[in-house]
């Protein structure tokens, strides 16, 4: 029985049950455990009719889908109504705690602190700390008995370490076999997350989104320096602060949540790809305005132009979450296999490289402008060099 990424290869020569479990976007906790335990027990009234052995079913899962693998196996041996001979939860997401130091401020690349705070919570909804059932949470067990033997593997710097190897330690002690390796250097869902990248479509999805989010990066970067050195640049020289950039800011962000229902009706009626250039053409025409404003403009007019390039940006913005279902569908038909983790997963890492990207190669730039950077002690600066404004309004 499983619920994982490598489930294809292993029906060359097993017979494989994959439970389509209730996701808990839709239904929280308990609703996927009571899917899969049904699945369980189906395989073990079915046997026969399987051509298998009920006494030799092996549990496995993946990352979310390895948690529940473990949640299982702790509810079937409570209940005692299947046994399970051996367990594969692989990276497995057990710890809603998140207090170990693998967890605490991780930022590798796929799954992070962040993105694993978002799981629990949604998985939890609705369940207060002092009642999140070790079923829920497998990492809250602490009877690791007559449980079956297990194998694993972790990479090093992904935030599930700590709790992973504590879970391995655990069942050790418990007297319990365990296959166990820890791969250095490897972050979540290594081992699977290249497949999507066979996908046309996908590629296709990535480049889009790479150059949106080095493009949002270096906006954001950008945006209080030309602000401060330009638009009130008066002010900046005579050391007086401003409210400028920050309501400026303010509305470029709030328009984007005022034009996600307008990008939404866009789409029903003239489709993404209409939408997406609409908004582009919008935000491109709104940068071009830039090289018109003076120096010391009245802020009314960024303000405006704040807006219609929030305006702008929210379609660039939105449809790539849109079509994201429809490259998933493609990989379901090419790979026959739903690749939907792996490729949240490496967008996921390619939005931090982009992030990383787009912004190293703004500050290699400005350096070649003469850009003035602040240092960490000493008096702020005050103006910027014409050919340093320069770099920022083309940029």
């Amino acid at each position: 029985m499983a619920k994982i990424s490598m489930a294809k290869h292993l029906a060359k020569e097993y017979l494989i049950v994959s439970p389509d479990y209730t996701l808990g976007v839709y239904k929280p906790y308990p609703a996927a455990l009571n899917d899969c335990y049904q699945a369980l027990v189906w395989m073990r009234d079915n046997a026969k009719d399987l051509g298998i052995s009920e006494d030799e079913i092996v549990v496995g899962g993946d990352s979310a889908g390895g948690g529940m693998a473990v949640a299982l196996s702790l509810y079937a041996r409570d209940k005692g109504d299947v046994k399970i001979k051996c367990l594969i939860p692989m990276y497995p997401m057990i710890d809603d705690r998140m207090k170990t130091a693998s967890m605490t401020g991780n930022k590798a690349p796929v799954w992070d602190e962040r993105n694993n705070r978002k799981a629990w919570s949604i998985y939890l909804e609705g369940i207060t700390e002092e009642k999140i059932s070790k079923y829920a949470a497998p990492a809250r067990e602490t009877d690791y008995t007559n449980l079956p033997p297990t194998i694993t593997f972790i990479g090093s710097v992904e935030p599930f370490y700590d709790e992973t190897v504590a879970y391995v330690e655990n069942l050790k002690k418990a007297g319990i076999k365990v296959a166990f390796k820890i791969y250095e250097g490897c972050f979540h869902a290594f081992d699977v997350m290249v497949k999507p990248l066979g996908l046309k479509p996908f590629r296709q999805y990535l480049g889009m989104f790479l150059v949106l989010q080095m493009s949002m990066a270096i906006m954001s970067g950008l945006f209080f320096f030309y602000v401060d050195f330009y638009i009130v640049k008066d002010q900046t020289f005579l050391g007086n602060s401003t409210m400028v950039g920050m309501i400026s800011a303010a509305l470029m962000f709030s328009m984007q949540i005022v034009a996600l229902p307008i990008y939404l009706k866009m789409i029903e009626k003239k489709g993404k790809t209409f939408a997406y250039r609409f908004g582009a053409y919008l935000w491109i025409g709104t940068a071009f305005l830039i090289f018109f404003i003076p120096a010391n403009v009245n802020p009314i007019i960024l303000y405006v132009i704040a807006a219609l390039m929030g305006l702008g940006i929210s379609g660039p913005g939105l449809v790539p979450h849109t079509i994201y279902g429809d490259v998933v569908d493609a990989g379901q038909l090419k790979f026959n296999d739903r690749l939907d983790g792996q490729m949240s997963g490496f967008t996921n890492f390619i939005n931090k490289i982009a992030q990383g990207l787009g912004l190293a190669f703004v500050m290699f730039l400005l350096g070649l402008a003469k850009f003035k950077e602040q240092p960490l002690i000493g008096d702020p600066i005050r103006f910027q060099e014409d050919s340093a404004l320069l770099m920022i309004k083309i940029i």
